[in-house]
């Protein structure tokens, strides 16, 4: 099973409605615990599984503008290491997948409103983002899907509990 549905809202805490907080932590982090609990016990029946958790990046490090998604993020890593620890003796192993900037059209999103708030253009967004990551260019989607299928494989039954980036380096600065 993969878990991979998430919306980010870009706004400072002490400007985030609580609903809103409230629907960020709802979609990213209680649907993955939701999908998870009913999922695992037809795991259990069968004797194995493998559930692959779409995190984030910033589910490891605090960014400004996205409070909401970091802590939703961090929290599917949490749930994961967790249900790792939980469901190992079933043969089940749990790992999340911590992509970076990624071709999506959250990412194009992203930029605008960052532009909106900065009174930058989308373009000028998109260069500074660019130029945080080493390797210059962002994720393509088959990129994350590749790790996907290779921890879903066999070849993956002693990976468990991780969270694993795959990021273009983002991180290290």
């Amino acid at each position: 099973m993969i878990n991979n549905a998430g919306i980010q809202v870009l706004s400072l805490v002490k400007d985030t409605p609580v609903s809103v907080w409230d629907e960020v932590l709802d979609i990213n982090l209680k649907g993955v615990f939701l999908c998870c609990k009913h999922a695992i016990p037809y795991m259990i029946r069968n004797g194995k599984g493998r559930i692959i958790n779409i995190a984030a990046d910033a589910g490891k490090t605090g960014m400004k503008y996205i409070a909401s998604f970091c802590a939703s993020k961090f929290g599917v890593i949490g749930l994961t290491q967790a249900l790792a620890i939980e469901l190992a003796e079933h043969n089940i192993t749990v790992n999340a997948i911590c992509p970076g900037p990624t071709d999506t059209d959250m990412l194009y999103e992203y930029y605008d409103r960052m532009a909106e708030i900065r009174g930058t253009t989308s373009k000028q967004e998109e260069e500074a983002l660019l130029d945080a990551i080493p390797v210059r260019r962002v994720a393509r989607p088959e990129e994350i899907g590749n790790l996907a299928v290779y921890l879903a494989s066999d070849d993956a039954s002693y990976i468990t509990g991780e969270a694993i980036n795959i990021s273009g380096g983002v991180e290290l600065h």
